[in-house]
């Protein structure tokens, strides 16, 4: 569960627009991931809000964060974590999560810290390099319609924006089913 404070409309769009990055808001769906400062490990302790244009569409908890494979990333640079603070127009499209879930995967190079100090939290280490990671949005979840909140990351993430819950996944991806790419911006929470 999300230990994220709860920010209105105003507020969210405020801070998107006080972006360096910000070039007017997206017309159709996009995303505001607001990653935790608490940053409870393995846990899915962030929140997603979705907007289409400047109206709030509605809010789910999810992680920006890896899970437990922070320990021990696969790469020898360190685990994947998606640099905060900036917006990343059309960045991701719909096609499918690992040959088995339509979700939107990562489409453009982005700025990617490499954490490798296995300290348990996912920090913007060092100097970004542009990648492309697979660093997508999808579920906790390959069974359709489930509506167990997952309470730990564990594999499901290794710097995805994952949601808890498959049916609330289910729901955003309802709601921007006309929708081929998707922005989103990831931020600190303030």
């Amino acid at each position: 569960m999300s230990n994220v404070k709860s920010f209105s409309d105003k507020e969210l769009l405020d801070r998107v627009e006080s972006l360096p990055s910000f070039n007017g808001f997206p017309t159709g769906y996009w995303l505001i991931a607001v990653r935790s400062n608490e940053d409870s490990f393995n846990t899915f302790d962030d929140k997603f809000y979705l907007f289409k244009g400047e109206k709030f569409i509605s809010v789910w908890d999810g992680t920006t964060n890896a899970g437990s494979d922070l320990l021990h990333p696969d790469n020898p640079r360190g685990e994947a974590v998606l640099k905060s603070n900036e917006i990343y127009y059309n960045a991701w499209e719909r096609r499918l999560h690992r040959g088995k879930v339509l979700a939107y995967c990562q489409r453009l190079a982005l700025p990617i810290f490499r954490d490798n100090d296995r300290d348990k939290l996912a920090e913007e280490i060092g100097t970004p390099k542009n990648e492309i990671v697979g660093i997508n949005i999808h579920p906790s979840s390959y069974i359709k319609g489930s509506v167990q909140a997952r309470k730990f990351i564990d594999g499901w993430s290794l710097g995805c924006l994952v949601y808890d819950t498959r049916s609330e996944f289910d729901n955003f991806m309802d709601l921007t089913k006309g929708q081929q790419t998707l922005t989103a911006v990831v931020l600190k929470e303030w």
